[in-house]
């Protein structure tokens, strides 16, 4: 007769203690196998889909990618060499830019090892994060696949472990082993901001914090996030080494990129055989400066931007004039019409279902869309308040999780609790920002019904309750 197999086959002192079970396994899996399990658990996490891998083109954001070199060039000891944050708005181009430096380190010859979170895919758990980081130091390094490979040899659970288990016996124990022969590790992590939730983002950055204190680890992280404002403060902990820090702003340089990028991608649409026919009659440059002047504007220094307008102009099987007419005169379309800007709004509506009083956002983001440009604009907050009858302060906490599109003055909502309301009011309009869009495009969504749907924010009725 068969014998049964049994859970605690092959393992020896199993105990139980506090609900915890713990087995010690004598054998459980060949080396080989072990890297396979290990690959198997990080897929388990790693959800669906790919991300777009795009790189920046050649040419472009000169500025973040020479201060990113410098900093690959310092040596372990000067001040901000083991940590860097490249942070921007949603759609500003961060990934492609971690792309870009992923790319170059590899034709370096540097060690680098890249994972981002991606939430479209539902690349979100962060168990995913140093399960990938091992797997990825396993295949690249022998001296560190031995250990990595005993690691989930003898401890299969540790696939599903808590986040510092995983760190420590995955990653941290195997460098340790490892000593002086193991070269400068270059961990680029993408999305920090796409995992799961404020709690577990914070916690990697904590981790991470662990890691970069001890000189014994000669490992360098790139971290590309928006600046959400619990990053922005988990990254100003007093606890945390000095760190460099590039921010992908609205500049000339952007923007000039960005209208580098369109004649580039226009060229290539007008070039392309099945579009020859169509411009045998159109009036050269195509599109004319003053198109491309608009689109550059409209754009707001966010790349996401361009590329879903050249995606949306040059897909075959549609003119690409009509297209572009479509792109600039949105309106002039019916409403069963496929917008251009289907990606972009699918990014707003996702900011936007984060919010948890959507009442009291659209309220604000409303009188805020009004009062742009206004000699207001600086008390705008406090306005608002008193307009609609809100407490101090609870129309800059609206906003909390709206800053990867709209620019919100430093956060003193830490200090609320430790002064009165008269106060707490006197510090919001003493501060030397106010809040603004940082994407046209993001007004023109929640002013358009068609585009908008059940979030539409109706512009005339703000105005109504300014005037």
């Amino acid at each position: 007769m068969m014998q049964k197999s049994c859970f605690f086959d092959n393992s020896s002192n199993v105990a139980i203690a506090n609900s915890h079970l713990s087995i010690s396994v004598n054998q459980s899996m060949d080396p080989s196998a072990a890297l396979r399990f290990l690959y198997e658990a990080m897929a388990k996490y790693a959800g669906s889909g790919h991300q777009d891998p795009s790189t920046c083109l050649e040419g472009t954001r000169t500025t973040a990618l020479e201060e990113i070199h410098e900093w690959k060039r310092k040596s372990r000891q000067d001040q901000g060499s083991k940590l860097m944050w490249l942070t921007g708005s949603a759609g500003s181009g961060k990934t492609a830019i971690a792309q870009t430096v992923c790319e170059r380190c590899r034709k370096e010859g540097l060690f680098v090892v890249d994972c981002s979170f991606f939430r479209s895919t539902n690349r979100t758990n962060p168990k995913y994060l140093f399960l990938t980081i091992a797997y990825q130091l396993a295949v690249a390094n022998a001296l560190l696949r031995a250990s990595i490979e005993a690691a989930a040899q003898t401890n299969p659970a540790v696939v599903d472990a808590a986040l510092d288990v995983q760190l420590k016996r995955l990653i941290l124990d195997p460098i340790t082993k490892a000593g002086s022969q193991l070269p400068t590790v270059f961990v680029i992590l993408d999305g920090l901001d796409e995992c799961n939730a404020e709690p577990q983002q914070i916690q990697i950055i904590h981790l991470i914090q662990t890691v970069i204190q001890d000189e014994a680890f000669p490992i360098r992280f790139l971290i590309a996030s928006r600046p959400e404002i619990w990053i922005r403060n988990a990254f100003s902990s007093a606890f945390l080494p000095p760190m460099s820090t590039v921010t992908l702003n609205r500049d000339v340089e952007t923007n000039d990129d960005i209208r580098f990028f369109y004649e580039t991608e226009f060229s290539k649409i007008r070039e392309h055989p099945e579009h020859n026919h169509l411009f045998v009659s159109t009036p050269t440059p195509w599109p004319s400066a003053a198109k491309l002047d608009e689109l550059v504007d409209r754009a707001s220094s966010q790349f996401i931007c361009a590329k879903t307008v050249v995606r949306f102009v040059g897909e075959l099987g549609h003119s690409p004039i009509r297209r572009l007419d479509v792109v600039l005169h949105p309106l002039s379309e019916s409403p069963k019409s496929r917008s251009p800007l289907d990606q972009l709004d699918a990014l707003y509506y996702y900011t936007l279902s984060c919010v948890a009083d959507w009442d009291l956002t659209s309220v604000v983001l409303g009188t805020l869309s009004v009062f742009k440009g206004d000699h207001m604009q600086r008390e705008v907050l406090s306005v608002i308040e008193v307009i609609h009858g809100l407490n101090p302060g609870s129309a800059y906490l609206a906003l909390r999780h709206l800053h990867p599109l709209v620019s919100v003055p430093f956060d003193i909502t830490s200090e609320r609790d430790r002064c009165t309301n008269e106060e707490y009011r006197v510090m919001l309009n003493g501060q030397s920002q106010y809040p603004r869009f940082y994407h046209k495009s993001f007004i023109d969504f929640l002013h358009n019904s068609r585009r908008a749907g059940k979030i539409f924010i109706d512009e005339e009725m703000y105005w109504i309750r300014k005037v």
